[in-house]
């Protein structure tokens, strides 16, 4: 009845006396090793300007890089991990009540990540992220302020400010502008290059956590600001290295890179 109704999926028996009666086989999985092995031998290549790489590939490289470790120096993963302890830096000290302040602040995450979606294709890459670093700096401010004075409504602003919009700008857009700008390399040299920025976007995340409360216990609740100073150089980042790539094709991005 099948054969009869003539589904495509079928084979008659013509092709089917046809069809190769041995198939090669599937190529042999490459071991993990090997293929963190040709990641690091691309990466070099790549920041060793081979011949053999693509134009505007080290210069993508770059950006990428840059743009991982601001992402985290900036303590926009260590503030959140040590919420509590700046809670009870500033007097509150029961558990329990730090326990629902904290909610504050995962509230105030939540809704950046909705917000940030809405946002990241409306807005140029520029301006997302260059605004973002602005507020993302005033905001940690107002946290070193709160530190400093013991004052939690003030402290409190200004995490959840901070963590909002981070997240709304560069929680959101970091991801973005990484395809974007590492786009000239071609598959092989992409893949490399967003392998790197993720390698040094969870390094910098890692060396920025084990040495926030360090910072914090050598210079007192004003070092915060340190953190808000690395949070205006994404600015600075933003406007005037990053090219601005709203609403293009990859290829285009590709080439905006090429000539920046």
């Amino acid at each position: 009845q099948h054969k009869q109704a003539g589904l495509p999926l079928l084979l008659s028996t013509e092709r089917e006396a046809s069809r190769p009666k041995h198939v090669k086989s599937a190529a042999e999985r490459r071991s993990a090793v090997s293929i963190l092995v040709g990641t690091l031998q691309d990466i070099f290549l790549i920041v060793i300007r081979s011949t053999a790489v693509p134009p505007g590939t080290s210069w993508g490289l770059l950006l990428a890089v840059l743009a991982a470790v601001l992402d985290q120096v900036c303590a926009s993963t260590s503030i959140l991990i040590y919420t509590q302890h700046l809670l009870e830096h500033v007097g509150i000290g029961s558990p329990a009540m730090r326990d629902q302040l904290s909610i504050a602040v995962a509230g105030a995450k939540v809704t950046g990540v909705v917000v940030g979606i809405m946002i990241v294709d409306k807005m140029g890459r520029r301006p997302l992220l260059g605004g973002g670093g602005i507020l993302s700096a005033a905001f940690m401010f107002l946290v070193a302020v709160g530190a400093a004075y013991t004052n939690v409504a003030l402290l409190l602003i200004g995490i959840c400010g901070f963590i909002f919009v981070f997240v709304a700008t560069w929680g959101n857009g970091y991801w973005v502008i990484v395809t974007e700008v590492t786009a000239a390399g071609g598959p092989r040299f992409t893949a490399a290059s967003q392998a790197a920025a993720s390698a040094m976007l969870f390094t910098a995340g890692w060396l920025t956590s084990l040495t926030f409360q360090s910072v914090i216990h050598a210079g007192g609740p004003w070092s915060i600001t340190i953190y808000a100073a690395l949070a205006a150089i994404m600015a600075l980042y933003a406007f005037a290295l990053l090219p601005e790539t709203r609403g293009c094709t990859l290829e285009e991005c590709a080439e905006k890179v090429r000539t920046a």
